[in-house]
């Protein structure tokens, strides 16, 4: 108890004395908690809210996503089991189609045959008694129905005269050379269906049972390649919107038709050439039926109609596609306003879709597999498609040239104007007063006279020597050109012979006319100069001088039928113009000034107009005339071998017509049509470079590049071997079947007459080796057969002299008429005397197989061989031993003009490809560079 009480004492006394614990002010801040800045959120529930509102937004756009992929895999399978079942329906029309047919032609088949049974003649007894045997026994002889097989003869030799006679009335429509040149309304009026011509030749395909792609129309396909080529055509020279052309939104779906329907122009193009060739051609050729014209067409008549599914297809699609971004638009016009001419504009389209429609109805393909290129029309289009889609299309080259320009490169036109051609960074002038054809001419002189001269100069001697002196096998020529040299190689009247005229005229009224004409042409040459080449920058001066022109020409119509007074006036006048114009061109016309004011001075004190008067004058302006032009030549010459190449190559590119990658035109085919025509008759493979169409689309897709001339030893080779085979191909006719002018195209222009002459040189060399070939061969055995007579042999000096004479002959006399004369003369003149030389037989001989050689199909086995020898001397290399045993062995006597005539073949064959190497390697890649 005592204890207790102790502890309880001292509790209390602690208590009583103990004081409160206070803390230090920085322990109490870091131990107690404290807000210093307010949440982000001070609204927990708010924030909550947002968070939940926030997730439920994306779930439910998440939903929304998943349940429109869902909508859109459905209506994928939808379009896909249509598709499938369209498909199978359509496999099971066509599959009932082609057994109907099948069915339909055997019951046709059994059809005849029963006829034909029926109608045959039945010989019938002429009393009912029996008719007794014969005495010896024999058999009695039954009656025969008839022979089958007799009747199939008469009805095949109908059936040729048919097609003859329909083949002739064909020619008499005379449009065989005009069918892929007509225009399109041209052709829609002959292709009428009420016309002879339609009638006709839907008789003759019938005749030579072509299949038809579409049985119920009547070979409206193959009409149709006409309308085609006739649409190709009209769009490229008038710019307008072809019907083949059906561009849509997608670019990819325009590379495909527009590379599809340029396959099927090519194709549609070949397939009339053939068929007119056929027409053509001879008449056991035309009955036989595995001829090869008939072939031919056949052939190309399958490539054609392969192509005519896949582009009827394709353009049907884009139609309905264009129709159907029309209806859409109209409709939204419609929404937006309620106008009746869009009311009536949306059933027009309408009425177009349901059109459309009806046609993909009517136009059914026949059971015929149309399978070409070694695929499926499917892969065909694949294959392309791989090709074209997502193609980069190259910049189209800037061409700056006027209308004049582009109207000249077709035409020969003098215009007093100058012109200017501006392709990418190259720029050429043409002068005024020559045409643009005739300029052309000019340049590919001089590059060819620049060529020849450095060939010639093969040791490679420099044009100066170090010392400074010209070489003195080097003829140094001037820089500067003269227009009366140019005048006179281009056989223009030279500008000499135009003064010569106005000195003899003795009429005023007539010399003033003329004169006028002269004074404004002068005015108008220097003053283009000098406004083009001068100082561009007084343009105050040049509006001065046209002022002043424009008054001169005021003034002649009043002085022309006025007194002395007035004529003196306007001359007067343009004196002054020319001074003024010789102020802004000082540094060419510096002596201008005095000579305008002496001859002033000299009308001041001239008492009458007269022709005798004005001689002076004539002379200052015939000086100036000449002085402006020599300024134009000199100001637009082309100054390096290069530059002329680029030219002449742009020249042959530019053009009026609508030649666009987007359109599917930028083709070479199309830019070049005659030189397509010229490659086709003389390679004898055209129609396979065809197989190679990839080549075809990706040279549309390009531009050639004109600042390269690099040489391409197979392009080089294959179009050496074409131009061989235009000059050889000739020879033994001058005047083509179906061409006359056989090397007229875009690259002969120059070339043309220079190729006719070494064709008659070729001829001229074959025939004179034929014939003395065959007078040697006469007399090269010691006994002939006929008689038992012995001849003598020549000798060997007289067989050279008799070479050099036939030649001689055949080169003054290319087609004689009767050449038993000159053997004869030839014959007695360089033989013995003693020798029996029997002339009549020799010519007999000769003149037999002379007939053969002269003839174009005339079949004769020297003329073949020697022929054949002649092309292989021109391609193998002048320097080879085998070149020198083929020219001995074969050309023996005609050495030197053998030799002369292959190096003029050579050189003129690579001058034309180093000149046109560009555009002619471009088109080696279209055709699919193909290997000789």
């Amino acid at each position: 108890m005592q204890e207790s009480s102790e502890e309880a004492n001292d509790s209390i006394s602690t208590s009583s004395t103990s004081t409160s614990l206070e803390l230090p002010e920085y322990i109490l801040r870091n131990l107690t908690p404290t807000k210093r800045s307010n949440s982000k959120d001070k609204n927990h529930r708010i924030r909550k809210s947002q968070i939940i509102q926030s997730k439920t937004l994306k779930l439910k756009k998440r939903s929304q996503t998943i349940h429109q992929k869902i909508q859109n895999l459905k209506l994928h399978q939808e379009i896909i089991s249509n598709k499938i079942a369209e498909d199978l329906s359509d496999n099971l029309y066509r599959a009932n189609e082609r057994r109907m047919a099948f069915l339909a032609k055997r019951r046709e088949r059994a059809r005849k045959l029963q006829l034909t049974s029926l109608k045959l003649p039945i010989v019938l007894p002429l009393s009912e008694e029996p008719i007794a045997c014969p005495k010896n026994g024999g058999n009695r002889k039954e009656f025969v129905v008839g022979d089958i097989q007799s009747i199939i003869i008469i009805q095949k030799r109908i059936k040729k005269h048919i097609l003859l006679r329909n083949i002739n009335h064909f020619k008499a429509f005379q449009v065989s050379t005009r069918l892929t040149q007509m225009t399109y309304n041209e052709t829609l009026s002959l292709l009428k269906p009420s016309t002879e011509f339609t009638k006709t030749t839907v008789a003759i395909l019938r005749n030579l049972n072509l299949p038809d792609i579409l049985p119920q129309q009547k070979y409206k396909s193959f009409l149709y390649s006409l309308i085609m080529i006739a649409d190709y055509k009209d769009s490229l020279i008038y710019h307008t919107h072809s019907g083949f052309n059906t561009n849509i939104s997608d670019r990819n779906i325009n590379n495909l038709a527009n590379s599809v329907s340029l396959l099927l122009f090519k194709s549609a193009e070949t397939v009339i050439h053939k068929f007119s060739e056929f027409i053509y051609s001879d008449l056991n050729e035309i009955e036989d039926p595995w001829s090869l014209p008939k072939l031919k067409l056949c052939k190309s008549w399958k490539v054609y109609h392969f192509l005519f599914q896949i582009f009827r297809s394709l353009h049907f699609n884009n139609c309905m596609v264009i129709i159907n971004d029309a209806l859409e638009i109209v409709q939204k016009q419609l929404l937006a306003s309620q106008a009746i001419e869009i009311e009536m504009q949306r059933e027009k389209y309408a009425d177009n879709h349901k059109y459309l429609y009806k046609l993909s109805q009517v136009f059914k393909f026949s059971g015929t597999e149309w399978a070409y290129f070694g695929e499926d029309p499917r892969s065909f289009v694949n294959n392309i498609k791989l090709q074209v889609f997502d193609k980069a299309l190259p910049e189209r080259p800037k061409v700056k040239a006027s209308i004049e320009v582009l109207e000249g490169l077709d035409n020969i036109t003098e215009s007093p104007s100058n012109h200017s051609i501006i392709f990418e960074r190259l720029i050429f002038n043409v002068p005024p007063k020559i045409p643009i054809n005739k300029w052309r001419k000019y340049w590919v002189q001089q590059y060819r006279a620049e060529k020849r001269m450095n060939i010639n100069n093969r040791y490679g001697i420099p044009n100066t020597l170090k010392s400074g002196f010209f070489n003195l096998n080097y003829q140094n020529t001037s820089s500067n050109i003269y227009v009366e040299n140019v005048f006179r190689d281009l056989d223009m009247a030279s500008t000499h012979s135009k003064y010569e005229s106005l000195r003899g005229e003795k009429d005023l009224h007539l010399f003033s006319t003329d004169f006028d004409f002269i004074v404004s042409d002068i005015f108008l040459i220097l003053y283009e100069y000098c406004i083009k080449f001068e100082n561009i920058n007084n343009s105050e001066g040049f509006d001065i001088a046209i002022t002043q022109f424009r008054t001169l020409k005021n003034s002649y119509q009043v002085a022309k039928s006025s007194t002395h007074k007035e004529l003196l006036q306007y001359f007067k006048l343009h004196f002054f113009c020319l001074s003024h114009l010789a102020s802004i061109g000082p540094f060419v016309l510096d002596f201008v000034p005095n000579a305008c004011s002496g001859f002033i001075d000299i009308l001041n004190h001239l008492q009458q107009v007269s022709p005798n008067e004005f001689e002076v004058f004539i002379n200052f302006y015939e000086e100036l005339e000449i002085l402006g032009m020599n300024l134009w030549v000199n100001k637009c010459k082309n100054d390096s071998i290069k530059k002329t190449k680029s030219f002449e190559n742009v020249c042959l590119f530019i053009s009026r017509k609508n030649f666009k990658i987007e359109n599917g035109t930028n083709s070479p085919h199309l830019r070049f049509p005659l030189f397509y025509n010229f490659l086709s008759r003389y390679d004898n493979d055209f129609d396979r470079h065809f197989l190679s169409y990839s080549s075809i689309i990706d040279s549309t897709f390009e531009y050639p590049d004109f600042e390269s001339f690099s040489v391409n030893a197979l392009s080089l080779r294959y179009f050496r071997h074409i131009y061989i085979n235009s000059i050889l191909g000739n020879l033994w006719n001058r005047n083509s079947k179906y061409d006359p002018d056989y090397l007229t195209n875009e690259f002969n222009v120059f070339f043309k007459e220079e190729m006719k002459v070494l064709s008659i040189k070729c001829r001229v060399l074959l025939i004179s080796d034929c014939v003395l070939h065959l007078i040697l061969n006469f007399y090269s055995k010691a006994e002939i057969s006929l008689n038992g007579q012995h001849y003598m042999k020549f000798k060997g000096v007289s067989i050279q002299k008799m070479a050099d004479i036939i030649i001689r002959y055949f080169s003054e006399n290319i087609n004689p008429p009767d050449i038993g004369v000159f053997i004869s003369n030839l014959i007695g003149a360089h033989t013995e005397e003693d020798s029996n030389l029997n002339i009549d037989h020799l010519i007999s001989y000769v003149y037999k197989e002379y007939n053969t050689l002269i003839e174009q199909d005339g079949y004769s086995l020297l003329k073949r061989t020697l022929t054949d020898k002649f092309v292989k001397l021109i391609n193998t290399g002048p320097i080879s031993t085998e070149f020198e045993c083929l020219l001995k062995g074969n050309f023996t006597y005609f050495t030197i003009p053998t030799r002369q005539i292959i190096d003029e073949i050579n050189e003129i064959l690579e001058e034309i490809y180093d000149l046109y190497s560009p555009l002619l390697n471009w088109i080696y890649k279209d055709i699919g560079e193909p290997t000789i």
